[in-house]
């Protein structure tokens, strides 16, 4: 981490039984990290790994949420909840004793259903969620008994690793693409088992290529500490000289730069500061601004 930053990143280890937006606004009010923004939630009961750019650096948010997502997972049989999750409301339970003899009875039915999801392409996503429809979360519609249009969204599970095994829980690592619901699997999961099951924990380990290894709890976070640009963003540089970062400055294109990666390139000036971040144009245009930053970071 570097110190006295105005702009960058935080690596935050999500606590259980906090929303994200309640840590998000926590950090806000306690640290003074203004603007703040997040790229990519996690449930109230999940933890791990959140990643909150503040200042300039929110322009980047958007660009962390299409990364892959890594998951350790806990899947709890004998209970089914309606969220999927540990806080929802519970549709149908079974006694210790039916569900030992479930578990014993079926234990390759389960690994063999639990390693079919990286053939998945798509996913119907939870009713019991926050994405929108009409203005308002698909929870709220469903808790008010409207119902929702589900439409299945692309998705696509890289791997799934079983870890271990106890009574009644099944613990896996699941690497997957943005969007992916684990809690939607595990209600799938008990949809075709014909058997109660829900997600009781949540971690996410990974977020692209950063580890949570890399995180703190949000109370061991300080005022102005984080990450810089040059630590996190992976984008390829580009130097500019004298001139052309006076002309970059006022919006000005660079006739020399043309952007193919669809990362986009970080302009920079002879010193080394942010500048700019480039992205790939259209037709005859041969990039375009993604953010003209108005101090260089």
């Amino acid at each position: 981490m570097s110190p006295n930053l105005s702009s960058g990143f935080l690596f935050v280890d999500k606590e259980s039984g906090w929303t994200s937006s309640d840590t998000v606004t926590w950090i806000k009010n306690k640290l003074g990290f203004k603007p703040i923004g997040h790229t990519g939630t996690l449930d109230k009961f999940a933890t791990g790994l959140l990643i909150l750019p503040f200042g300039a650096c929110t322009s980047f948010s958007s660009w962390f949420l299409g990364l892959d997502k890594v998951y350790e997972a806990r899947i709890h049989f004998g209970r089914k909840t309606d969220s999927g999750d540990p806080d929802g409301e519970i549709l149908q339970e079974t006694k210790d004793e039916d569900t030992l003899h479930f578990l014993k009875q079926n234990q390759k039915a389960i690994e063999q259903e639990i390693f079919s999801w990286t053939e998945l392409t798509e996913q119907i996503p939870p009713l019991v969620s926050a994405l929108k429809w009409k203005g308002k979360r698909y929870a709220d519609h469903y808790r008010s008994g409207m119902e929702v249009p589900t439409r299945p969204r692309p998705i696509k599970i890289h791997s799934v690793q079983i870890l271990s095994q106890s009574a009644r829980c099944l613990d896996i690592k699941i690497h997957v693409s943005s969007g992916t619901y684990i809690r939607k699997l595990a209600l799938d999961l008990s949809l075709a088992l014909a058997f109660p099951a829900h997600l009781s924990a949540l971690r996410r380990t990974a977020i692209g290529s950063w580890n949570v290894e890399l995180a703190k709890p949000r109370t061991e976070l300080e005022k102005g500490t984080g990450y810089s640009w040059r630590e996190i963003l992976p984008m390829k540089e580009f130097s500019l000289s004298i001139d052309e970062a006076e002309k970059v400055a006022c919006g000005a294109t660079i006739s020399r730069i043309a952007v193919q990666d669809p990362e986009g390139q970080l302009l920079v000036s002879p010193g080394g500061e942010l500048l700019a971040w480039a992205l790939p144009g259209s037709g005859t245009q041969a990039y375009r601004y993604g953010k003209v930053f108005s101090q260089a970071l």
